[in-house]
């Protein structure tokens, strides 16, 4: 059972008789299909290992057939499919998680949705608004769940930092400070190559600014000031951001060039929470305030079996078993991240890129 759908102190939807029924049996199983082999593809399925009632029954490569079905072999996946178009039509297929490319993200989106699926896209949601409106229309007019991979957000720690946020354990918020950045590694194509869609704000920098955004209530920026540097092959390599919201500004640093603190913290007129880091996937944050009173909290992940290639990669579950509750309550998007939400997101990095010059072409389809 773990946690369940209680991640928010308002949220009531779910009857919780209803959940402590469905930890002790299970009555049905969600079959998950996986688009894309790489490092997170792995990582989330590992992590469906903490969801018992989740079952993964196929997958695809973007480009690579014989990628497939060596994922398929380590991870006992019991179908490679050659093609996306495939995976996306298979009947036993009923949650497609899209883990491709950055680039590829809408397409696989989009096939799944034609399908008939729910999809969980891997962030950045699309590469841009209008790819992320597309989406979203898509599945509003089939009524089908669609979210974000914004794995943070489930993390049960940042429920608790929300709660005490909004009881006014620190005042009332007025700015929050937030890094995420890391030495990327030049010979990656993913990360150097930016016709795969690499760059800090896209790969990391969208964790801070949708931060920014859950902190000052899902609410529309009034203003927003950036500061870029690009590479010789326009890549950005750092991004400093000021958000300017009804309630507070927000203050973010995201690069490709550095190790940053990759912490956030969130200051009140009573004092402040620092995240300690990652901040992506936390599992530490701390309070100090200014009555001198002071205390800090863990949330220790739980023990999967298995190898991870990221940090915290067990946090990932949260995610999933959300998706999976909420498709069982027949909602069609998430209550802590709403497809509104998502798209004022990308729309806030679209204006982040205009002001540094920063452009992506579109993808040639896979």
């Amino acid at each position: 059972g773990g946690v369940g759908f209680a991640y928010t102190p308002d949220s009531t939807s779910i009857d919780d008789t209803m959940l402590r029924a469905s930890s002790h049996q299970i009555t049905r199983f969600f079959r998950w299909g996986i688009i894309g082999t790489g490092r997170i593809a792995e990582d989330f399925v590992t992590a469906l290992k903490l969801v018992e009632d989740a079952q993964v029954v196929a997958v695809c490569s973007t480009n690579h057939e014989d990628r497939a079905k060596a994922f398929a072999d380590k991870f006992k996946i019991p179908k490679a499919h050659a093609t996306t178009e495939s995976l996306c039509a298979d009947p036993e297929v009923e949650i497609i998680y899209v883990a491709s490319l950055h680039p590829y993200h809408k397409n696989g989106a989009i096939l799944a949705l034609q399908n008939g699926k729910h999809v969980l896209v891997e962030k950045p949601f699309g590469m841009n608004a209008a790819e992320a409106k597309e989406m979203i229309d898509l599945a509003r007019e089939k009524k089908l769940f669609l979210m974000e991979a914004m794995w943070t957000r489930y993390f049960p720690i940042i429920t608790r930092i929300r709660t005490l946020i909004s009881k006014g354990k620190i005042g009332k918020v007025t700015s929050m400070q937030a890094s995420f950045g890391f030495k990327a590694d030049p010979t990656v194509p993913r990360l150097s190559q930016k016709d795969l869609g690499a760059g800090a704000l896209l790969d990391v920098g969208v964790y801070v600014v949708s931060l920014a955004s859950m902190i000052f209530g899902h609410k529309e920026p009034q203003q927003i000031r950036a500061i870029g540097e690009l590479d010789d092959a326009g890549v950005d390599q750092q991004i400093g951001i000021v958000v300017g919201y009804p309630d507070g500004i927000a203050i973010l640093h995201t690069a490709f060039n550095s190790d940053l603190p990759n912490e956030a913290t969130i200051i009140g007129t009573e004092g402040r929470i620092k995240i300690h880091k990652p901040l992506w996937c936390p599992t530490r944050f701390s309070w100090h305030l200014s009555n001198g009173e002071a205390d800090e909290e863990d949330y220790p992940l739980p023990k999967v079996d298995g190898q991870f290639n990221f940090t915290n990669s067990a946090g990932l579950h949260f995610e999933a078993k959300y998706v999976q509750q909420a498709i069982a309550a027949g909602k069609t998007e998430s209550d802590l991240h709403t497809l509104q939400e998502t798209l004022q997101i990308i729309q806030t990095m679209d204006e982040i890129r205009e002001q540094i010059g920063l452009h992506y072409k579109a993808p040639a389809q896979h």
